[in-house]
């Protein structure tokens, strides 16, 4: 069993040697402790923008940043993942190989698929909307079962 303590409330050395033990920077722990949630449509538009702002080299905004991982060690799969769908469409468009670092990430999945919010309101005038959603979604969330159409 996990003893799950509140990382802001130890000391700047107790921080440095824990993530000198756990081979990671003090700054990576500390990123829950700043990662305000925010709705996830917002989220998703907010990566969205960023990419298109960014075009390729937000793959190693990506990887230096390393969220993939924070929100994954946060408890918040679906921003991790999302950003990881993110970060394989860029690697494919883009013809850069996969980041094998997140090779565990590809093998989960949401429990249920996630929808945008636009996508739930059309499903109340037509019961067809989220198969077709599914279907259309992009491959690279998909797989996670996060259902997005529109990338950049």
């Amino acid at each position: 069993m996990h003893d799950k303590k509140n990382i802001s409330n130890i000391t700047g050395k107790n921080l440095y040697l824990i993530a000198r033990t756990l081979k990671t920077t003090s700054e990576f722990l500390l990123k829950p402790v700043f990662y305000e949630e925010i709705d996830f449509d917002l989220f998703r538009s907010n990566v969205c923008h960023f990419a298109k702002h960014n075009g390729k080299d937000y793959i190693d905004i990506l990887i230096q940043e390393n969220d993939i991982r924070a929100y994954d060690y946060m408890g918040r799969k679906a921003q991790s993942l999302y950003l990881l769908g993110m970060l394989d469409h860029l690697c494919h468009k883009y013809e850069v190989p996969l980041k094998e670092e997140y090779a565990d990430l590809r093998k989960t999945s949401l429990d249920s698929y996630l929808y945008p919010k636009s996508v739930i309101t059309l499903y109340i005038f037509d019961s067809r909307v989220l198969y077709r959603a599914v279907k259309n979604a992009d491959p690279d969330f998909i797989k996670f079962k996060i259902v997005e159409g529109e990338v950049e």
